[in-house]
């Protein structure tokens, strides 16, 4: 993947099918190669939706253990 990270970081997709389906051509380097990527806008959609409901959850988790250790709750390993 990192031969192909310069043509990944580019905003060249080609939209299809009303905006729903993006493609883009990658020259693979020192090759006569390409290779076609395909993306789907409701795939990027839900791919950000789950990334921001896992962020939410991981952020409440820590807020809780963050509670809990401030009352004093949270019992180390030197106390018993």
């Amino acid at each position: 993947m990192k031969r192909l990270e310069a043509g990944l970081l580019k905003d060249d997709w080609t939209a299809l099918r009303l905006d729903e389906v993006e493609l883009k051509q990658i020259a693979i380097p020192g090759g006569d190669e390409t290779d076609i990527l395909c993306s789907m806008r409701e795939r990027k959609e839900k791919g950000k939706a789950i990334s921001k409901r896992f962020s939410t959850r991981v952020d409440a988790a820590l807020r809780s253990l963050a509670a809990t250790m401030e009352t004093d709750r949270l019992k180390g390993r030197g106390k018993a």
